[in-house]
């Protein structure tokens, strides 16, 4: 049932035209059954409460409500018209601009460190160690 709901959502949201008519149709019988599940320790002490509150939301209709709710407003937003996205704008290289001076200047930090590690590996050879067996 709240795949039901999920999908005429989605349908009411994406697949409503400006009539308001549902080009997508939800078959009553479901060939598969899903079961929605949350999860909880085994034997906790609050699920007995938790239960109840669940129960007493689902008895008060307000889960319905709320499903309803969400149709009616995909459905309205689904007959709006489309609003011109005047303020987007296409995203350009100039916009990384930040983004290359801090990769350029990493990349500068690394190479002047490695030529540091070069010089004093000149400088200071490494030691070996030798064990006499």
């Amino acid at each position: 049932m709240e795949n039901r709901h999920f999908l005429e959502h989605v349908i009411a949201a994406n697949f409503t035209n400006r009539l308001g008519e549902e080009t997508l149709h939800v078959m009553r019988e479901c060939f598969l059954a899903f079961r929605i599940a949350l999860v909880m320790p085994k034997n906790a002490p609050y699920k007995p409460n938790f239960d109840a509150v669940v129960v007493r939301a689902v008895e008060a209709g307000l889960v319905k409500y709320w499903n309803e709710d969400m149709l009616r407003r995909s459905r309205c937003m689904g007959q709006e018209e489309p609003q011109d996205d005047s303020d987007e704008r296409q995203f350009t290289v100039s916009d990384l601009e930040g983004a290359w001076v801090i990769l350029g200047l990493g990349v500068m930090s690394a190479f002047v460190a490695f030529l540091a590690e070069l010089a004093t590996r000149h400088l200071h050879p490494p030691v070996l160690c030798q064990f006499g067996f």
